[in-house]
């Protein structure tokens, strides 16, 4: 399988923390192609990382077609997402 075949075509994918981080969704967003998933706190924004949060509360940072969003609950969850779909060509 090559990955080239996917990009640009408004696929959306979907990633773990293993996998993703801003660079990949910044280039993706560029290659017309989306990605959700989770990720680990030492690739998210540093901003995001700062911001205090209660159980229950969420903050967002919007960079560049990145969204990253962190949710406390028992411990911090973050997220990071190109956030649209993407049309075919």
């Amino acid at each position: 399988m090559n990955a080239g075949n996917y990009l640009d075509t408004g696929r959306k994918v979907a990633a773990d923390n293993w996998y993703l981080s801003v660079p990949l969704c910044e280039y993706l967003h560029n290659r017309r192609t989306g990605i959700t998933g989770t990720a680990r706190s030492n690739r998210c924004p540093k901003e995001l990382r700062n911001i205090k949060l209660d159980k229950g509360q969420s903050a967002c940072v919007i960079k560049g077609g990145v969204y990253a969003t962190k949710w406390e609950d028992k411990r911090s969850v973050y997220m990071l997402s190109t956030g649209k779909g993407y049309s075919k060509k």
